[in-house]
């Protein structure tokens, strides 16, 4: 009797996890236009609609063009859901993504396939003529409405790892008890029914926060929020937390269209940190219906209010009226760069056209639409894989003036990189390059060595390669440390050929680097920087080189003039100090793949070099910033 008590017990609290083909896995919510945050937070869905959980290990969920292809890994709870977000978990900002993929979705719709572990097709979303719901301007997700059946989310954002918006009988105010043939036509009409309809995120806002009262924040500190809607909304019960986790319930309390409450410290015992804070209501169905956040401290008897285009701005506190703001000026932003181009092939784009009408400086962010994003007026791009990406940039006059543009870019396949780059030989095809960066050629800074063993002034030097396909004239180039330090070299008439590493030593440069906190620039003839290099310390006898991946890494074997190599000098120490032979270290070739790679004095085997653009993945003009150990 024992050992059956024991046998019994075991079996209840074991999990069951059934098998795939006896699962019901279904793709429930897909975000296939991203967020209001960004284009490319993209995420899905799956739910179970089992009694039992269902590991997942070994599914996948594939589009027919190849992106997304995500290899399914984890359980999914009876019930439950299981989000992918791609790229990061800030994709749906307001659930934890239970797997990370990669792989953009055509906004112009998608066949998604969701297969088990056996091969068996499970479910599938046919989007090839366009995706059937979802839309791409308010961000309003693409959710399942039955088995079969699509529809657009009444949520902006959608409801990732919670229950689809259809409206339910909570949410509709619907009486099931209630007759309509037994209505009385004498009685007095109803008041207004504060559930008519779902309550969507957004229709109450978060209109004002006050943290920082002048003198003790006890007793003046309030939240101001607002009906936007044209309808009444029952609040009661509903919450409002803050940053710390503090919650405070909503008492009995009907809001009409567009009238605020003012709710103050001593009622809802909600203390507002005066640095940072993220400010919550949650329905009382627990769904985020807005979320105010800041993250800089909080001026001394100002409030943050909300103004124009759901923006925030500090200003003389107003609780209970209207906020007052002047209208925003705006910079306007501009992009000048392809909208087609290959795999491999380095594109320019210039954002110098774009101004501000009040002159304010303007900071320039960009997003590449494949994880990679950049800072800069000029930047430069390569993608490795074939598809539509949507370049943003936006740039800043300050924390609440900025804009933002987008270029959508079509990447092909483009000719074999693998084919040979014949090298012109005559001198028309020499390439002097204009002011312009979009014709700059592709040269940068490949190695250079601050700090070579004993005195620094033999030794020193700086290395540049060309990954042009045509020799280049640097006449007039310039080659300079930080600014304030040694004067700058201007290169006399030289010829850099394609694939060459060309090498510039202290002795004629008169360059003297730093050991610490120092920089190596490059700069065209009109002096537009094209790389830099900002690195905090060097060892002795090492050299400071590019990989393959276009990482800045530490080599204790310079190599100037040739192949660049590594000696995985980190992992040595690690190791217990032990060194390898430098001469067994395997050479990289950093940026490129070469046959024979043309040295300054060996024209011969010129058509076995091999253009390998593909690996360039960090661009010409992106500083670098090295934090290097002793």
């Amino acid at each position: 009797m024992k050992t059956k008590l024991i046998l019994v017990t075991i079996m209840l609290l074991t999990p069951v996890i059934i098998k795939a083909e006896e699962s019901t896995v279904r793709i429930n919510e897909i975000a296939w236009m991203g967020t209001e945050n960004s284009a490319n937070d993209e995420w899905l869905e799956l739910y179970n609609s089992t009694d039992n959980d269902i590991d997942l290990t070994g599914w996948r969920l594939e589009a027919t063009d190849g992106s997304p292809a995500i290899n399914l890994e984890g359980l999914i709870l009876a019930s439950g859901y299981f989000l992918l977000e791609r790229t990061d978990d800030d994709s749906a900002p307001d659930a934890a993504a239970d797997q990370i993929y990669t792989g953009s979705m055509s906004n112009t719709g998608e066949w998604l396939k969701l297969y088990d572990g056996d091969n068996n097709l499970v479910d599938e979303v046919n989007g090839t003529d366009g995706w059937p719901a979802g839309d791409n301007t308010t961000k309003q997700t693409m959710e399942r409405s039955s088995v079969s059946g699509w529809q657009t989310s009444l949520e902006i954002g959608g409801t990732a790892k919670a229950e689809n918006s259809t409206a339910d009988p909570d949410d509709e105010g619907d009486n099931d008890d209630e007759d309509p043939d037994d209505e009385d036509d004498n009685k007095p009409a109803p008041p207004p029914t504060n559930n008519a309809r779902v309550i969507k995120k957004g229709e109450i806002i978060i209109n004002e926060i006050f943290p920082n009262p002048q003198g003790v924040d006890l007793e003046d500190e309030f939240i101001e929020i607002k009906n936007v809607s044209d309808r009444n909304i029952d609040l009661t019960n509903w919450t409002i937390t803050n940053r710390a986790k503090q919650n405070f319930s909503v008492p009995s309390l009907i809001m009409m269209p567009s009238s605020a409450v003012v709710f103050y410290r001593p009622q809802t015992n909600l203390a507002l940190n005066n640095l940072k804070e993220k400010i919550t209501i949650y329905s009382k169905k627990n769904k985020i219906i807005d979320r105010v956040e800041y993250n800089k401290k909080a001026p001394e008897n100002q409030s943050f209010q909300r103004q124009e285009k759901n923006k925030f701005f500090w200003d003389d506190i107003s609780p209970g009226i209207d906020n007052i703001f002047e209208t925003e000026i705006l910079p306007v932003p501009f992009i000048d760069g392809p909208k087609k181009t290959n795999v491999g092939e380095i594109i320019s784009l210039d954002a110098s056209d774009s101004f501000d009408p009040e002159n304010r400086k303007l900071t320039y962010f960009w997003d590449f639409g494949n994880g990679r994003t950049d800072s800069g007026v000029f930047v430069r791009q390569i993608y490795s894989t074939v598809g539509d990406f949507e370049i943003i940039l936006k740039i800043m006059a300050d924390e609440n003036a900025s804009s933002t543009i987008k270029l959508k870019i079509e990447v092909d396949t483009g000719t074999d990189q693998d084919e040979p780059v014949a090298i012109p030989t005559n001198i028309s095809s020499i390439i002097t390059p204009s002011t312009h960066l979009a014709e700059f050629p592709f040269i940068f800074i490949s190695e250079f060595l601050p700090n070579p063993k004993g005195p620094d002034g033999e030794s020193e030097f700086i290395e540049i390669f060309s990954n042009h396909d045509k020799p280049v004239n640097l006449a007039g180039w310039q080659l300079d440390d930080v600014e304030g330090g040694s004067k700058p070299y201007i290169i006399p008439d030289t010829i850099i050929k394609p694939g060459q590493y060309l090498t510039f030593s202290r002795v004629d440069t008169k360059i003297a680097l730093n050991n610490s906190d120092e920089e190596v620039r490059l700069f065209t003839p009109g002096g537009v920087m094209v790389d830099f290099v900002d690195y905090e310390e060097s060892k002795e006898g090492v050299s400071l080189v590019l990989d393959e991946q276009f990482i800045w890494q530490q080599s204790n074997t310079p190599t100037p003039g040739e192949i660049n190599t590594l000696d995985n000098i980190e992992d040595e120490e690690k190791e217990g100090g032990k060194k390898k032979d430098a001469d067994a270290a395997e050479p990289k070739v950093l940026g490129v793949k070469t046959e024979d790679i043309i040295k300054n004095n060996e024209p011969k085997n010129k058509n076995k070099y091999i253009v390998s653009g593909v690996s360039a993945l960090v661009i010409v003009g992106l500083g670098t910033i090295l934090k290097l150990k002793k």
